[in-house]
């Protein structure tokens, strides 16, 4: 098989394709078929697992060989230890009427096949364990505790307790000393606070750093474990600017000698914040500001040292080298990708990924994949591999895509280039069906409205324009809002444009009115159905599906109301 390698979970199979530069069908690779939920990589790459109805299967990649065929019916989730050693698997929890609670998460040991240790873990959002880079060590949170256990004593129970009230989220750094990062979000008059401490040493942190205006926080590592960033958000925000509360972030080294807060000189929320990969680079990007955003390149103490302009953007990501960077505007946004060159300073190209739902690096760093996913879109689904110099090597259109990924490979073998590659020559894209353009969404027009002509204070600019014969008139940015941080996928939201200050009531403000009503209805039911779901509940599909709404449903609550209130 080639060294790089992209994998695919659709409604009716999973599949395996080559790397660039001629991406195709894995030969020799029999494709699984049937109700598939479920595929993982190894981080190492050495190992692939799917889950069929009643089975996990573990595949080498480097031979097309079965190391092992698990008889475990239900799995729905998979995940693998840093090195592969372990495999992870996680059952839909159901709480019987009587006697003990299910162990429906188990691990494994790959080389063996023999189930290690069984847990219970009730939601399907913090199922799995994290891991030391190590393996020394796996941890899952508990009720003010984060609980350490030896792989390779599993049955012994829990081996280490980090005890802290509160705690709610914590990180493993990804080096080879471990150390783990905790989170206390602010309560009443009380601060939140993240500490860092080294693993089985808990009695004095490393460093620690207090602040307000903290109910939830993501805990980014650079990847020699040695500088963290805090990127933490409120439900509320103060000022009443936004209905996603406010977002800072804070910035920490392992050694405890620096911290502060990351100054933004934009207003606004951050959209994606990421740390250059290379270990030499010490600098991290972000992305943050209303609508168009503003996209930043920052050092090892917070100074702002390049800025990549003003665009809609809310999605940045380095290639694994460190030496490109793309920044991207996805969800509502028109999926224009910009990619970097950051040892020049210079743009290299423009991509226009429309619709696209996931974006990833390969492994050589010279090739970018997009895909359009079910159930975020259920309409164009497909993959597609870019070259860095904008170049579409290879386009596949997949019903019901729902996963895709690269083949995790060590960065070694792919070393930076002093210069970058050229485009490729003679390359044949695949593309079974033509693909519809991309068509900007306008202003959200109430049903009723549907099909009849748009205000002009409701258009957007570029239909002004069309409108005008090419003058432009004004209208108020649209504000993205932060995107939803867990799925991998940026949240999606109806953009609007809200009528002029002083118009008087029409038709269009009576729609808005209604609409913000039937809106905040459905999150309430929303509200007491996620409820009813961490309490053990088994939701009907119906109900799964009007939870996954949230987010949209979210999102044009908040221009609904900017649209009323600008009225």
């Amino acid at each position: 098989m080639e060294d790089l390698q992209i994998a695919y979970r659709s409604v009716k199979e999973i599949g395996l394709l080559t790397g660039p530069p001629q991406v195709q069908d894995v030969a020799g690779f029999d494709k699984p078929q049937g109700m598939l939920r479920a595929m993982k990589y190894s981080p190492d790459g050495r190992l692939f697992a799917w889950a069929s109805n009643d089975a996990v299967h573990i595949l080498d990649v480097a031979k097309n060989q079965m190391v092992q065929v698990l008889p475990r019916a239900g799995v729905v989730e998979l995940d693998f230890s840093p090195q592969g050693t372990y495999l992870l698997t996680w059952e839909r929890f159901v709480k019987p009427p009587e006697g003990p609670l299910p162990k429906n998460t188990l691990i494994w040991a790959t080389a063996t096949g023999e189930q290690l240790g069984a847990f219970t873990r009730k939601l399907q959002s913090s199922w799995t364990f994290q891991w030391s880079y190590n393996e020394q060590y796996c941890a899952i949170l508990a009720t003010n505790e984060v609980h350490f256990f030896d792989p390779t004593r599993l049955d012994r129970g829990v081996h280490l307790r980090l005890q802290l009230e509160g705690v709610s989220t914590f990180a493993f750094s990804p080096g080879r000393s471990p150390a783990v990062a905790v989170f206390v979000p602010a309560r009443k008059s009380q601060p939140g606070h993240v500490r860092l401490y080294a693993v089985g040493q808990f009695r004095q942190p490393l460093a620690q750093k207090t602040f307000f205006k903290a109910d939830t926080a993501q805990l980014i590592w650079n990847s020699l474990g040695t500088n963290l960033l805090v990127l933490c958000s409120t439900d509320m925000d103060s000022t009443g600017k936004s209905y996603y509360g406010e977002t800072n972030l804070y910035y920490l080294t392992i050694t405890g000698n620096f911290d502060c807060h990351v100054v933004l000189d934009k207003e606004g929320p951050i959209h994606d914040v990421a740390w250059n990969p290379d270990p030499d680079a010490k600098e991290f990007a972000v992305v943050y500001g209303y609508m168009p955003a503003k996209a930043a390149l920052f050092d090892r103490r917070a100074n702002r040292i390049h800025d990549f302009g003003t665009a809609p953007r809310n999605f940045v990501q380095f290639n694994p080298q460190g030496r490109l960077v793309a920044i991207a505007g996805f969800g509502n946004l028109t999926g224009q990708t910009d990619i970097w060159d950051l040892k020049t300073r210079t743009k290299l190209v423009t991509l226009d990924c429309s619709n696209s739902t996931t974006c990833a690096w390969a492994p050589s760093g010279r090739h970018l994949m997009t895909a359009t996913l079910s159930p975020r879109l259920r309409v164009d689904n497909g993959i597609k591999v870019w070259h860095h110099t904008g170049s579409l090597l290879f386009h596949r259109p997949i019903h019901e895509l729902y996963q895709t990924t690269w083949r995790p490979l060590p960065v070694q073998r792919f070393p930076d280039r002093s210069a970058l590659s050229p485009p490729p020559r003679g390359i044949t894209v695949e593309s079974k069906t033509p693909t519809r353009p991309a068509v900007a969404a306008g202003a959200y027009r109430p049903p009723h409205a549907r099909g009849t002509p748009t205000p002009a204070s409701f258009r957007r600019d570029d239909e002004n324009q069309r409108a005008n014969g090419g003058a432009t008139s004004a209208s108020p940015a649209v504000t993205a809002a932060p995107p939803v941080y867990k799925a991998g996928t940026q949240a999606r939201y109806i953009p609007g444009a809200a009528p002029p200050p002083g118009a008087g009531s029409t038709p269009g403000e009576n729609a808005i009115s209604n609409r913000l009503r039937t809106v905040t209805r459905q999150l309430k039911q929303i509200e007491t159905l996620k409820q009813r779901q961490n309490e053990g509940a088994t939701l009907e599909p119906e109900q799964i599906v009007k939870v996954q709404k949230e987010a949209n449903l979210r999102a044009e609550l908040q221009t609904l109301k900017s649209s009323k209130n600008q009225a």
